[in-house]
This record gives C-alpha cells, sequence and structure tokens, in this order.
C-alpha cells in the first residue's frame, strides 16, 4: 500500500480536516481477478447493447476484448488504478 503524505493540500481543497489515500493494487489479483475476471468480463458483457446500439462494429468489439486478453500475458500492459480516500471533516 502507498500512503499520501500530502494531506494538508487535499484537505483544504475538499474542506477536510484529515485526508489519506491509500492506492489499492494486488499484483496477483490484478491480472487473473480483475483484467481477465472483472474488467474484460464485464466488457464482454455490454457486447449485445453495444451492438444494438450501433456504438461499435462486432469486428471493433471483437478486437478490443482480444487486445483487453493479450494485456493479461506476460509481456502485457494494463493499467488501472483503485484508490480509497478517508476525510473527516
Amino acid at each position: 500500500m502507498c500512503y499520501s503524505n500530502d494531506d494538508q493540500f487535499f484537505s483544504r481543497q475538499q474542506g477536510a480536516a484529515f485526508l489519506r489515500i491509500h492506492l489499492l493494487l494486488s499484483a496477483d489479483f490484478a491480472v487473473e481477478g480483475f483484467t481477465k475476471k472483472t474488467f474484460t468480463a464485464m466488457i464482454e458483457g455490454v457486447r449485445e447493447a453495444a451492438l444494438k446500439a450501433g456504438i461499435i462494429e462486432p469486428q471493433a468489439f471483437e478486437r478490443g476484448i482480444r487486445d483487453l486478453y493479450r494485456t493479461a500475458e506476460a509481456d502485457g500492459v494494463f493499467c488501472y488504478t483503485f484508490f480509497k480516500a478517508v476525510a473527516v471533516k
């Protein structure tokens, strides 16, 4: 976990007396649990709605899904950052 030491900036901006931000990321969970089973699965789940709405062509959608799975390979890169912020006013 990474803790922000710059609490004063955030507290002044948000009117909080104290604010701590945690960077939440686990390398073990990131590839299987998030990239494949959460993020890519979520995108796959909107396929029919996206195609029906005419937002994207089927070939482009499938290419995007292949590209997402490609990021989960040994030399792939997928970057998505989670933060948890707690403030006290």
